[in-house]
């Protein structure tokens, strides 16, 4: 279990890479390349559901609870594989839009035990509302 937690914060240090600056693009500057049954995805989350969720700041409690936020990823979870039950969650990353007090929150999963259905480990973005953030396929 150990080694399981070390692989998937080192891989989530690796994957969690930032997008090409585009003023034109809806999204955060962050994204979370996972592969998935052969297909490589993309988890992403809009600049305007966070900038327009609650603003948070650490003397707060957090607008939406730890549980529900792992509810929210799990259904994620569940439209791209059938054995959601068989997944962790390994961490939970609370992240700030520079500048501003608006926060989102980054789902670490992993399969245990691992299969060949995946490459181990996953993670999605959940807005301050509760929201998910975007999950697709890449494109080349």
């Amino acid at each position: 279990m150990k080694k399981a937690l070390s692989i998937l914060a080192a891989a989530l240090a690796v994957c969690v890479a930032p997008a090409q600056k585009d003023d034109t693009n809806p999204f955060l500057p962050i994204q979370v390349p996972f592969k998935m049954a052969g297909v490589q995805y993309h988890a992403r989350i809009e600049r305007s559901a966070v900038l327009s969720s609650p603003q948070w700041n650490p003397t707060k409690s957090l607008p939406v609870r730890l549980d529900e936020v792992e509810r929210v990823a799990r259904r994620e979870l569940r439209k791209l594989v059938q054995d959601e039950a068989l997944w962790n969650v390994d961490e939970f990353t609370i992240k700030r839009v520079a500048g501003t007090e608006h926060w989102y929150y980054l789902v670490g999963l992993s399969e245990s035990p691992r299969t060949t259905n995946s490459d181990y480990a996953t993670a999605f973005f959940v807005d301050f509302d509760g929201k998910p953030g975007v999950t697709d396929p890449a494109t080349k």
